[in-house]
């Protein structure tokens, strides 16, 4: 960041080829069945809590980052390869494109990250 350079796209790209990757691993074939299996890596890899909110959009909150639950608010969002890990998951198993964008973070102020899921 410090030469005009945003990493963001990077990592999201990083972490969508991870969620391609591990995608297979997981065993569920339906939504409600993969949120179950991705809070449980989440949990097992010490990456955070994550549950699950089903308003207009599947929406997903991690408490305790792994990332960003230290860091002070720095105005942007921090977890761009988490969005990417979730989005390669989800578009493995379900077979379709999805994006996932953070909306909320330890970086901007909140006391968690949140990530909306929305089929493209």
């Amino acid at each position: 960041m410090l030469f005009g350079i945003d990493p963001k796209p990077i990592l999201k790209k990083m972490g969508t080829d991870i969620g391609i990757k591990i995608g297979p691993a997981f065993k569920s074939k339906d939504c409600d069945g993969i949120l179950d299996e991705l809070s449980f890596f989440w949990e097992h890899h010490k990456l955070g809590d994550m549950t699950f909110i089903e308003a207009d959009r599947l929406t997903l909150v991690v408490s305790n980052c792994y990332h960003c639950s230290k860091m002070p608010n720095v105005g942007k969002t921090l977890c761009s390869m988490d969005e990417g890990i979730i989005e390669g998951v989800f578009s493995s198993k379900l077979n379709r494109n999805c994006n996932v964008k953070e909306t909320e973070c330890c970086g901007t102020g909140h006391h968690h990250c949140k990530f909306v899921v929305e089929k493209k």
